[in-house]
């Protein structure tokens, strides 16, 4: 071996010294840079000059080792060090770092790209971008706000722009029964002061029989045969119901309307609700009916029991537009009031668009015995949307029973139905009412009111909030919570295998493999921590330490080369 090996291996010394400070500088460059991971250089050893490869020992020799001289060192690996960096809380809720494992996944164009830079914001699309730009990619939502997993697209928080309403589906009753007040005895009793007869088709009345349900409208006359109803008559209804006014609702007379129509009509607008059958003890059945008697009919109405289901009618309270003309033709006669221990509250709930709809509540005292007592309630509505002889306004009714302490003992409620056609919102408004925090204790008066209900007016994105999970939750002005989307994750089989392209961003390599993309803690991702970032992982203590050795060994492996050229000058000069 000559002496200008030693030159050769000086500059290698030389060449992987400088490479080393090449990496320990970028380290040291990138020390405050958001999400950096250090690297490190390895170094090997370049191939040898063999003299011996050693032998083997024997009866009458040792053994030798092998006869090698090094020539040189070369750059091994550049390692990089993924492991976590601190975190630095910064108060933004965009920001986000990871601890564990994982990557966030960018979308750049066509490509995807990784990066554990987590300085995100919104862009003027209320899309989720990192600071060059590129869209954070995530599971968004299906129309009810549940995660869509697998299906990775760009992360929006429409914050300002998305509008959400709720239905109510839980409606919570509070207050005091008066257990003490008394039972009813009579119901709302009131008959039509005109008897209806029924047309004979020539101008007169059939003498024989009366009109019944089938009968027209327009076949409905007075005692002299001049017809009550036209064909494209509006009648229109109200009245008052114990403590409160009732809507006034309409019913426009058709070539098919019915008798049996108007008693529809009129019952729904009433709100008697018909199918508790009859009134507890009391014989009456409640609704609106026409018996007959001889070739007349009388048109009745019977309500509910208690105070406030007490019916009320004037004479201006069926009024018939006929033309430009609206007359009040008819009277009335009340045969009986309702009386008896009762309640009345209202309250307003949702339906799926967040219109607000009004619905009354009455409890009425049913009976008192030695085991305790028991009490109906009744709602009704006046928004359903149904018209004409299909306006039903009562929405539901049930049995509560107490215990002689006044505890709730059991309950039958089914749930309150709203018709809610073609308002634009789910047909059918349904929602539950719970009455497991009222008492029936003996009071001045009762007293019951609606304390909850869990449906919402339209209400906007406000702000926002990111979960451990990734999971995006927005919060909106009418105090509703959603999920709005999830960040996702990148994790790889080999991570070191990742090629580095700048701006803090990584790509597949060959040896990386593919990226599996998952919700932040599940399969191996760890968590995010929203409003902080990561902070480089570069140990500046360390990298002073790596700069002082390869300097140092920088200045030896020059020393080498220095000292092989006096040997060489040496040699030249001795052979002149």
């Amino acid at each position: 071996m000559g002496i200008t090996s030693s030159l050769q291996t000086g500059l290698s010394g030389l060449s992987t010294s400088q490479s080393q400070i090449d990496v320990v500088g970028n380290n040291i460059a990138n020390v405050n840079t958001i999400g950096f991971k250090s690297s490190r250089l390895d170094f090997k050893t370049q191939f040898l000059e063999n003299f011996s490869f050693g032998s083997a020992p024997s009866a009458n020799l040792g053994g030798t080792n092998p006869l090698q001289i090094g020539l040189g060192a070369t750059a091994g690996a550049i390692t990089r060090d993924f492991g976590d960096g601190s975190l630095q809380v910064t108060g933004v809720n965009t920001n986000l770092a990871i601890q564990g494992q994982g990557m966030f996944v960018l979308k750049d164009g066509p490509q995807q790209v990784y990066t554990r830079d987590g300085t995100f914001q919104l862009n003027g699309l209320n899309q989720l971008v990192s600071g060059t730009g590129q869209v954070v990619q995530g599971f968004g939502v299906d129309p009810s706000f549940n995660i869509v997993p697998g299906v990775l697209g760009d992360l929006n928080i429409p914050i300002g722009s998305l509008t959400v309403a709720q239905a109510t589906q839980n409606a919570n009753m509070t207050g005091n029964l008066n257990t003490g007040g008394t039972v009813p005895s009579t119901v709302s009793n009131i008959t039509l002061g005109q008897p209806l007869y029924l047309s004979d088709g020539s101008g007169g009345v059939d003498a024989t029989n009366p009109p019944t349900g089938a009968t027209l409208l327009t076949d409905v006359t007075d005692a002299s045969g001049t017809s009550l109803f036209q064909a494209g008559d509006v009648i229109s209804f109200t009245g008052n119901k114990g403590t409160r006014s009732l809507k006034s609702q309409s019913l426009t007379v058709g070539a098919g309307t019915t008798l049996a129509d108007f008693e529809s009509f009129m019952n729904g607008t009433l709100g008697i609700n018909t199918t508790a059958g009859a009134n507890g003890a009391l014989a009456a059945v409640p609704g609106v009916t026409v018996p007959a008697t001889g070739n007349t009919a009388t048109l009745t109405i019977s309500g509910n029991p208690g105070s406030q289901n007490d019916i009320a009618l004037s004479n201006s309270s069926l009024s018939i537009t006929r033309g430009a003309a609206t007359t009040a033709p008819f009277t009335w006669t009340k045969n009986g009031t309702a009386d008896g221990e009762s309640v009345y509250t209202s309250m307003t709930v949702y339906d799926s668009i967040g219109t607000p709809i009004n619905v009354n509540v009455v409890a009425t005292l049913m009976d008192k015995s030695t085991t305790g007592s028991d009490w109906r309630f009744y709602a009704d509505s006046p928004d359903g949307t149904a018209t004409g002889a299909a306006t039903q306004t009562s929405v539901g009714t049930g049995t509560l029973s107490f215990d002689t302490s006044g505890h709730l003992l059991a309950t039958n409620t089914p749930t309150v139905t709203i018709d809610r056609t073609n308002s634009g919102a789910v047909p059918s408004l349904s929602f539950a009412l719970d009455f497991s925090h009222m008492t029936a204790l003996s009071g001045t008066n009762s007293q019951m009111a609606s304390t909850f209900q869990d449906g919402s007016p339209p209400g906007t994105l406000t702000t926002f909030s990111i979960g451990n999970d990734g999971t995006i939750s927005g919060s909106f002005s009418n105090g509703l919570s959603r999920t709005v989307g999830q960040v996702a994750l990148a994790t790889f089989r080999n991570v070191e295998g990742l090629i580095d392209r700048g701006s803090n961003a990584f790509i597949e390599g060959p040896n990386s493999g593919t990226a599996i993309i998952s919700a932040p803690t599940q399969f191996s991702a760890g968590r995010v921590v929203s409003g902080s970032v990561e902070l480089s992982n570069v140990d500046l203590s360390g990298e002073f330490v790596q700069l002082i050795a390869a300097s140092t060994a920088f200045s030896a492996s020059s020393r080498v080369i220095t000292s092989s050229n006096q040997l060489l000058q040496e040699l030249l000069s001795a052979a002149r």
